[in-house]
């Protein structure tokens, strides 16, 4: 695994190590703060672990830990057109559950809205990884201009 992998899987799985051991004060501070803006923090959205709300909401836990995933393992050889459906799909079905949810039709499931934030993560990391692997072994092409 190169080292950008590694420091991608590390970054994406902050939210979660955070939550789930316990980090030093002062860590776990540090990682709400880099985590802020990137997740609205809704009550009733967010996971609690151990008694200590996550620094993202439930789709944006599930989201890192399919990024964290998609990096970390090989990613199939698929085409950057199946890749492309994959993600369409995943992100398809993430908006039908905000939409749903919004609406009233249910009250936020944190299952559900881990599995669509883990699917659209999982989707995009593994394309990433696929396509800077295949980048690696063609060869280079000279640039016009």
């Amino acid at each position: 695994m190169t080292r950008l992998r590694f420091a991608a899987v590390l970054l994406c799985a902050l939210p979660w190590l955070r939550a789930l051991h316990g980090a030093p004060a002062w860590l776990a501070q540090t990682v709400d703060l880099v985590f802020l803006p990137l997740c609205h923090h809704w009550p009733g959205r967010v996971l609690v672990l151990s008694g200590d709300a996550m620094c993202v909401c439930s789709r944006c836990a599930g989201l890192y830990a399919g990024l964290a995933l998609g990096f970390l393992l090989t990613a199939p050889k698929l085409t950057d057109r199946v890749y492309a459906r994959l993600l369409a799909v995943a992100i398809s079905l993430a908006i039908l559950d905000v939409v749903t949810q919004d609406i009233g039709l249910h009250a936020p499931l944190h299952p559900v809205r881990l599995v669509t934030g883990a699917s659209v993560g999982w989707v995009a990391a593994a394309w990433m990884v696929c396509a800077t692997s295949q980048s690696r072994r063609s060869p280079r092409q000279p640039q016009l201009g």
